[in-house]
Parts: structure tokens; sequence; C-alpha cells
């Protein structure tokens, strides 16, 4: 259990929404084991050990509860959904079991009866074997060799395409290289004679093919051939040249591969049905009662696959409600353990619970709340009870139940105050406690001076506390003795913001006002 700021907060604002209906947030399931836990802590009721067996508990009961109703949920489910029962099921499925193991010896039987003893049809089993492993082993290598032939086919087309570039390549280098400039392409400026013919008129740069003269002056252009230029050419040519002599070689296997798997495929297929003719002469009629255990055989397997099915999911609810029972005796043993420990501490609880309760009755009484004739806080749920009623259900009204609520905090910052070790904060903040008790009511201010009463007897013993109560009506005697702070038109709630004043503003009474009349004249027209 863990307890924090928030929780502890609940004990120190009393809020105008719950200050009528709840106390410190009872009426809230999930939050109501921590409410009692921080009053344990608050006032001494229970130490580590005592927090951690609770801790537990409570952990304990919610998980319980979370397993049992997942288990009655899914109970439900099946049974809606036409299941049968647990019990029925794993009957269902013990018959068909023993129905399957009877149908396995039915059909084993047959078989045993059925199967030849010739030594003629053991001849042709093996051989129809030994032929299904060879005609496998040829599939595979006819599969291995295929891919091999096409992958070196499109080899072969990357090599010849290679090939018809480097041809194109030394087309264009031929041409290009009888070319000779007159003028620079980029600036039009004519060419200036060159001394060294070792390199280009153009770029300067030493010829990558020299040129050679086919006839005796090198003056004309056509008179002019690129000398041999070294290519590639040659070892792809080669390359290729040995990559075809080995297509050829691996189609020419692949074809006497593919070859045999036909032959031996053939052959299989006739040992299959020399077989078949041997089984079928010497079966006869115990083929068809074979054929109706093996039927019956796949029925009842299958059947027996949804029966496990099912059972598998009563599975599912007999272990959560194993696990739901495990858990009560698990709660059971940390009830023991915290009913042990809250025996050392029952002294101190008697003595804290009989001093609130005291306490609270004694406010009660100086309030003068009527129809009260007996007051208690609870030492099971610590609440405040009144003539043996829960506050939340005592009915008399003129505001009773917003004095009976106030009562009780007053008891609590009242006794937490005159014992030196609780750890309550002496620090309380009312809000509005006249919200249902009404202006007029004397109850509203035999409160205000018990609290009055409570703060003096507090400063008399040297201690100091500090409540803060918001209401519009606080008696004169009473607040005579408090420190007073009024919000109104003259003393804005901000000090620094200056109010409009009092006919610039709509208040909320007016608004209120405005709507029921604009309620009653809707009335009058029959809307």
């Amino acid at each position: 259990m863990e307890l924090g700021f928030n929780h502890l907060f609940t004990y120190m604002y009393v809020e105008q929404l719950e200050i009528d209906r709840s106390v410190a947030h009872h009426r809230e399931r999930d939050s109501e084991p921590l409410r009692k836990g921080m009053f344990r802590f608050l006032f001494g009721l229970t130490n580590s050990t005592q927090a951690d067996l609770e801790a537990r508990r409570l952990e304990a009961r919610v998980e319980r509860k979370r397993v049992a109703d997942e288990a009655s949920l899914l109970r439900s489910v099946l049974l809606q959904a036409g299941y049968q029962s647990a019990f029925a099921t794993e009957a269902a499925a013990d018959d068909l079991r023993k129905t399957i193991a009877l149908l396995e010896s039915q059909a084993e039987a047959l078989s045993s009866e059925g199967r030849p003893r010739s030594g003629k049809l053991s001849m042709l089993q093996q051989a129809l074997s030994l032929t299904e492993s060879e005609w496998q082993e040829a599939d595979e290598l006819c599969v291995s060799l295929d891919r091999a032939i096409a992958a070196r086919e499109a080899q072969i087309g990357s090599l010849e395409l290679e090939l018809g570039r480097l041809q194109r390549v030394a087309d264009a280098s031929q041409f290009f290289a009888l070319l000779e400039f007159q003028s620079c392409p980029r600036c039009a400026q004519e060419l200036l004679e060159q001394q060294d013919t070792g390199t280009c008129r153009l770029c300067r740069q030493p010829e990558p093919v020299p040129l050679v003269a086919t006839s005796g002056e090198p003056d004309l252009l056509t008179d002019l051939q690129p000398s041999p230029h070294p290519s590639l050419t040659p070892d792809i040519e080669r390359m290729l040249a040995e990559m075809r002599g080995v297509q050829q070689r691996d189609q020419a296997d692949r074809t006497a591969l593919g070859d045999r798997r036909d032959a031996l495929r053939d052959r299989t297929a006739e040992y299959s049905g020399r077989i078949k003719v041997l089984l079928e002469d010497f079966i006869g009629d115990r083929l068809e009662s074979y054929s109706d255990v093996r039927a019956q055989l796949a029925a009842g397997r299958e059947r027996l696959i949804h029966l496990e099915s099912d059972l598998l999911n009563w599975d599912r609810v007999a272990d959560s409600e194993q696990r739901a029972q495990s858990l009560i005796v698990e709660i059971r043993r940390l009830d023991q353990s915290i009913a042990f420990g809250a025996d050392s501490l029952a002294g101190d609880r008697a003595n804290v619970m009989t001093s609130l309760s005291e306490r609270f009755a004694e406010i009660l009484a100086e309030a003068q709340i009527r129809g009260v004739t007996s007051a208690e806080i609870s030492s099971e749920n610590y609440l405040p009870y009144v003539n043996g009623i829960r506050f939340d259900a005592f009915t008399v009204g003129g505001g009773t139940r917003t004095a009976i609520v106030v009562a009780y905090w007053l008891s609590l910052i009242s006794v937490a105050l005159s014992v030196r070790d609780t750890l309550l904060p002496a620090f309380l903040i009312i809000d509005n406690p006249r919200k249902a008790i009404g202006p007029s009511e004397a109850m509203a201010e035999n409160l205000y001076r018990t609290l009055d009463n409570i703060a003096h007897t507090t400063q008399f013993r040297g201690r100091d506390m500090q409540v803060i109560v918001a209401d519009n009506y606080v008696p004169e005697d009473v607040a005579a003795n408090w420190q007073l702070l009024v919000f109104d038109f003259e003393h804005p709630t901000v000090a620094s913001v200056a109010h409009p004043g009092e006919d610039q503003v709509t208040t909320v009474e007016g608004l209120a006002s405005s709507a029921a009349a604009r309620t009653r004249r809707r009335r009058a027209r029959g809307d």
C-alpha cells in the first residue's frame, strides 16, 4: 500500500461538495483501503509490518476477484456457446480414445491379412522403391543443370553485349582519329601549327594512338590511319568460345539426363501398376472394409482434436478457479497474521478510538444537534456513527449531516493536538460548512465556538494549529478572535486588480434570478 500526499490532503481539506456526503472520499471503493490505511498511519494504529500485510491482503483480494470474474465469464461463455460440461467432455474424449484404439487395431489386422507375402510382390516393391529414388535424383540433377545453363546463357549474353560495345568503340575511334581540326571548336580561333607531331593539335596532350601515314606524304587526311589499338576483344572472344563449349556439353548432358529421368518415370509407373494389380487380386473384398475403417479412424481423430480443444478451455476455467481458491487461503492466512499483529496494538487502538469517540460525542453535544442521542467513531472503518447509524445513512434534516461531518473533523484534530505521538497535521481547511446548515442555524455557531475553544486550549498547551474556514456568516464573538479576510467590492480577492464596481458586474445570484425569471415566463407562455 503506497500512501502519498494526495491521501494525506483528504485529512486536511474538507471539500464543499463532499462536506455533507463523505469523509475523505470514503464512498470511492478503490481508494477506501487507502483512506483507512492513512487513518491508521496518522494515529499510530499500525506499523510497517502491519501495513505490508494489509497491502498484500489488498492485492490478494483484488487478484482473487479478477481471477474469479475471469473464470465465471469463461464458464458462462462456454455454456452459452453450447459446450458440454468439463466432466461430460472428458468422458466423451475417453470413450473416443478407446474407439480410436479399437479402429487402429482393426485397420492393422486388415492390413496384415491383406498383405501378400509372395516373393514377386516383394521384389516389385523393392524395385519400385529403388526406381523412385533414382527418378528423384535424376530430376534434381535436371533442375540443377537447367539453372546452370540458364545462368551461363545470361553470362554469354552479357559478354556478347560487351563485345559489341567494344567493337563500336573501336569503329568510332578509327573514324574520329582521321579528323584534323583547323580551328578551335570553342573559340573559333585558328589552331597554330604544332611542332611535335606526337601531341594532339587541339588539347596539346600526347596522342593515345600514334598516327601512321599510309603513303609517302602525310598531307592528305585520307592517307592517315590509326595504329592498332590495344583492346579486350581477344580476351572476351576467347572467354565466349570457352563458355559456349561448356554450354554445349552441359546441354548435351541435360538432354541425356532428361531422357534417363523420363525412362525412370515410366518404369516407376509400370511397377506401380503391376503392384496394384497384384494387390487387387489378392485383397479383393477386404479393401472396402479397410477403407471404411480408415475413414472412421480419420473422423474420430478429427473429433478428438475438437474435444481436446474444449478440454483446454475447461482447464483454463479450472486453473482460474483453483487460483481463486488458493488466493482465498492466502487471504485467510494474511487475516490471521494481521489479527495477530493487531492484538499487540489493541491497547493503543482502544485508547485512541475511545478518545476519538468521546471527543466526537462531546462536540456533537456542544453543537446541540437535534435527534442525536449517541455518537461514536467506528474502530472498524473509522467513520462517524450517530444513534448506531452511519452518518451518510442518517436522515434527519436541517443540515444535521453537515454538522456531524464537521464535528468528526474537529474531534480528529482535537485529539491529535492532545496526544503528541500522532502524525495528523495541525492544519484543517473547511470549505463553506453552511452549505446545508443555513445561515440562521445555531448548530453552525455552536460548532464555531467549539473550534474557537479548541484553538484556545491548543494555545494554552503551547502548541500551534491553523484552521481556515470559508464562510460568509461567522459569529461576531468568534470572529473577534480570528484573523478575518474579507473579499468584497472594497476588498477584491486579488488586491492588485481593482474591482469595476457592483453595478458593472453580474453576480451569481443575479444569473440565477434571471434564469428563474426566464423559466417562469416560458411556463406562463405554455412553451
